[in-house]
């Protein structure tokens, strides 16, 4: 099976593409009773045909119509991963059938979103005064990035800013050691300066040292990148479109050693312009800043520890509300049974089945074997399941007053499926019953169907027709529950059920509840397909367990990742306090002797070093407060079931940072407490 996209010749050009080798589709192209063409993707023609150029004017079948191959696309395409070949799109465009037809346009430099959407509206006004469009459906203009990524970017901007702000609290933690490992070097400045070396030499000799180390971290952090990108696609595989790549290329490469030399400039001037203020001779000075009592490169240092405590305390309520929200959606009840249930698709060719009758048939008969397989309970044919497939038309109730302008009409979801389809998935009726034989023109609605056309009345026994119809009249004979048919995190829209054999559909889904594992059937559908027919191939063959999982694959990912960030970035902010503190300590070695000398008990002198570490991490927390605040309205959107400042969460974040960073100071203050006085008055 292939998946072919029916282009307009004006799509390659709108799309700014180029054909590798050949011609691409032109006017004559799209003229019925003009030769059969059609266009390779790149990759099925490397694939099929080995990369060979004499490909153009050869043949290929497709659907039992011979196609000449006139040219090759390259790899940007690919709109979907799917396809393999274009043919040229012959229908009318402006038929009330054309529902199915996706339209993309380049917008002109400077013009906006909102202008083309306003330029399309007067557009259909237009064709709908000439009778050639209705009011049925408005068109919506959407950037195709988007349409393509979807949610997919606004995690993945989530993402970026985890690591923005992991980059950022590493980056200050060194600033802090770079500072502290300055400060103690300042008799050697000192002599360096008195000997003839300028205040500028002295800096780019700090500077150097920090791009080599930042260079050597660089290299490293490079590998474990491209590890961690190879570990990420094997533990979660994530449905993107094939043009985003992963892989990390020279850009790449480039752009990370950039901002590793960056940050090492960045943070490592200002240590280097603190340590070399000043004279040499007050540079040269032995201990002169011991007894001061708090100078400025701690309170420099205290800053960037409290700047790494509110970025991390940011990472951690993220980190946390994500999980949170992922495990709500857990607790989603889909409204249908994924457990034990095999899915497939077959897609029936019209020259081997033309008509409805030969659908028919076919699934009658498929379906009676695939119940008779060893382990299958019951088996069912549908147009759309949960999570796959949208096939959408407008429904009123039966005399219901035209539509007023502007006001909101909802497309009514529409699955087409056999008897025993709610039996297979585990639909559950709120009230009447589900299809049965005699059923021709009746049909079941989901809850938001009912509810949005009647409210909390009795659904069953009422009629409904199409927008701009009067027949068939359908008549309501079951309540089911919703199904969450667009994913865990969308409302579901109205929808109702119809017999199958109301409209026998090609492109099918089937279904098959089982008491043994599902996936273990696979060989035997293969089989049972080939018996019918062995030119039939089946595709999409996986378990409603698996849809289901799939649909929160993404938020999974960069929920883990942002836990993952959030852990190292706690473990950061754990070093630069312990850091800070034992720096503090080792300059105030001879303050604190004097204050043992004059009567201060061990205690009191670790209190006094526990204080100084508190106050870092209260004003972290803080701070951290504000960023989570501010940030909120960016989140929001990516927490289901819960605020994006959840008080518990903001208060179970400080607890923990409070009662794990405060031991880290602990050790260095007991260290102080126990230095005798005569070691430290005699101490540079």
């Amino acid at each position: 099976r292939l998946l072919v996209i029916e282009a307009s010749c004006d799509l390659s050009r709108t799309l700014s593409l180029s054909h590798r080798i050949g011609r691409l589709f032109n006017a004559e192209d799209e003229l019925e009773g003009s030769p059969a063409v059609t266009l390779l993707l790149n990759g099925f023609w490397k694939d099929h045909f080995a990369g060979d150029k004499e490909v153009i004017g050869r043949t290929i079948t497709i659907d039992g119509v011979s196609h000449e191959i006139i040219g090759v696309l390259p790899d940007k395409a690919v709109l979907d991963d799917e396809v393999q070949l274009w043919i040229p799109f012959r229908g009318d465009p402006t038929s009330r059938d054309s529902f199915f037809l996706n339209g993309l346009g380049r917008l002109s430099d400077g013009v906006t979103i909102a202008q083309a959407q306003g330029d399309l509206e007067r557009i259909q006004q237009g064709l709908i005064s000439e009778g050639v469009a209705t009011e049925e459906a408005t068109p919506i203009v959407v950037d195709l990035r988007e349409r393509m990524l979807g949610d997919i970017r606004t995690g993945s901007f989530v993402v970026w800013g985890a690591v923005a702000i992991l980059l950022l609290i590493a980056c200050t933690n060194i600033a802090s050691l770079m500072l502290a490992k300055s400060e103690v070097r300042k008799r050697e400045f000192g002599i360096r300066a008195a000997i003839g070396a300028g205040r500028g030499s002295i800096i780019r000799q700090l500077l150097t040292e920090s791009l080599i180390l930042a260079l050597i971290g660089g290299a490293i952090g490079f590998l474990l990148g491209i590890w961690g990108v190879s570990a990420i696609e094997s533990s979660f595989p994530l449905d993107l479109p094939a043009w985003v790549d992963l892989r990390a290329d020279p850009g790449v490469m480039l752009f990370s050693f950039g901002v590793c030399i960056a940050a090492s400039l960045l943070f490592g001037l200002l240590p280097a312009l603190r340590t070399t203020r000043g004279r040499a001779s007050t540079l040269l000075i032995k201990g002169s800043d011991r007894l001061s009592p708090v100078t400025g490169t701690r309170r420099l240092m205290r800053a960037f520890v409290s700047i790494e405590v509110a970025l991390t305390f940011g990472l951690l309520v993220t980190a946390a509300l994500l999980i949170q929200a992922f495990r709500n959606l857990g607790n989603v009840d889909p409204g249908f049974e994924p457990e034990g249930i095999l899915a497939f698709m077959i897609d029936l060719p019209e020259s081997s089945y033309p008509e409805g009758p030969q659908i028919g048939a076919f699934h009658e008969s498929f379906l009676e074997r695939l119940g008779s397989l060893p382990g299958v309970e019951s088996a069912a044919a549908a147009t759309s399941i949960p999570m796959r497939g949208h096939d959408g038309f407008f429904f009123v109730p039966e005399n219901a007053p035209p539509l007023e302008r502007g006001a909101a009409d909802p497309v009514t979801l529409v699955r087409f499926v056999t008897l025993d389809y709610a039996e297979t998935i585990g639909i559950r009726l709120v009230s009447g019953r589900f299809l049965n034989e005699e059923d021709r023109l009746s049909v079941v609605v989901n809850e938001t169907f009912a509810r949005y056309h009647w409210g909390e009345e009795d659904p069953i026994g009422r009629r409904i027709v199409m927008r701009g119809s009067t027949e068939p009249v359908l008549e309501v004979v079951g309540l089911a529950r919703d199904v969450k048919h667009y994913g865990l995190e969308e409302e579901m829209r109205p929808g109702l059920y119809v017999r199958m054999a109301v409209r026998p559909d090609r492109n099918s889904f089937f279904l098959m509840k089982t008491s043994v594992d599902p996936s273990s059937l696979a060989s035997a559908v293969r089989e049972t397909v080939s018996s019918l027919d062995p030119a039939l191939p089946v595709y999409r063959l996986t378990t409603m367990r698996e849809i289901l999982d799939d649909s929160l694959s993404f938020r999974k990912t960069y929920s883990v990742l942002i836990g993952i960030f959030a852990l190292i970035s706690f473990i950061l902010a754990l070093g630069g306090v312990y850091g800070v503190i034992s720096y503090v300590v080792s300059q105030r070695t001879r303050e604190i002797g004097i204050r043992i000398a004059l009567g201060a008990s061990r205690a009191g002198v670790i209190r006094l070093i526990m204080l100084q570490g508190a106050w870092m991490i209260l004003i972290g927390c803080g701070l951290g407060i504000g960023l989570t605040l501010l940030a909120s309205g960016a989140l929001s959107s990516l927490m289901f079931g819960m605020g994006a400042t959840d008080p518990l969460t903001i208060a179970g974040v400080v607890l923990l940072l409070v009662v794990v960073a405060l031991p880290a100071n602990l050790f260095p203050a007991r260290r102080a407490s126990g230095v005798a006085p005569s070691t430290a008055l005699s101490t540079d």
